[in-house]
């Protein structure tokens, strides 16, 4: 089930998100000292809390028996636009169709706010 994320879910989804792009990582050998501001090495709490609280981006979390394991994010930006970031899916629950899923809801989320494009970071 996706469903908004609350502040509270914070902790959650920055794991989802560093364990999530780590693979991208691996395979193509990014560190932290030479790719320190890769997702999987710069992404931290108060980054993202300030995502939410500050920038007010909207976030989404793919939930499977209580537990995150996909996430995205929607920053409503000028003319009618909205910008994709994080979309991601643990390792372990890839090739179900959960980034599908998550792609479509980010679609519809757009949508919703009137965006006609969608912009990816």
């Amino acid at each position: 089930m996706i469903k908004e994320v609350a502040e509270k879910d914070i902790a959650e989804c920055v794991k989802v998100i560093r364990e999530s792009f780590s693979t991208v990582a691996i395979e193509f050998g990014f560190t932290v000292e030479n790719a320190p501001r890769f997702t999987a090495f710069a992404t931290t709490e108060e980054r993202l809390e300030g995502n939410l609280t500050k920038e007010h981006k909207l976030m989404y979390a793919f939930w499977e028996k209580g537990t995150i394991v996909g996430y995205y994010s929607l920053l409503l930006q000028e003319n009618k636009a909205c910008e994709l970031n994080n979309l991601c899916v643990m390792p372990a629950y890839r090739h179900n169709g959960i980034g599908e899923e998550l792609l479509r809801d980010a679609f519809k989320a757009a949508g919703a706010l009137y965006c006609i494009t969608l912009n990816t970071a």
